[in-house]
């Protein structure tokens, strides 16, 4: 849903303007996406944004608690246990 267009009025894309899918691989508990060069281009707590949105996602989607991300000549290694999400969607 990150990388459709339109993207909903609502919605605040974490990654950087053109960026698309290239291609994933599935390796047990693990994701590796490949990503366009455009991804890159994210450092610090953008990069950290994006990580924990893409974690999140696949994790909460197909149970992947590792994701592997590929742009351009760069890794990046993102774990779901490396980030605290808080849900309050449930009230009190």
């Amino acid at each position: 849903q990150y990388l459709e267009r339109p993207i909903p009025e609502n919605f605040r894309n974490p990654f950087p303007k053109g960026t698309y899918l290239l291609s994933t691989i599935a390796r047990d508990d693990m994701l590796v996406i490949v990503l366009s060069r455009e991804f890159s281009n994210l450092d610090g707590i953008r990069l950290t944004l994006a990580g924990a949105c893409l974690t999140a996602t696949c994790h909460e989607l197909a149970g992947y608690t590792h994701i592997q991300v590929r742009s351009g000549e760069n890794v990046y290694d993102f774990d779901l246990n490396d980030f605290v999400f808080l849900d309050d969607s449930a009230g009190n």
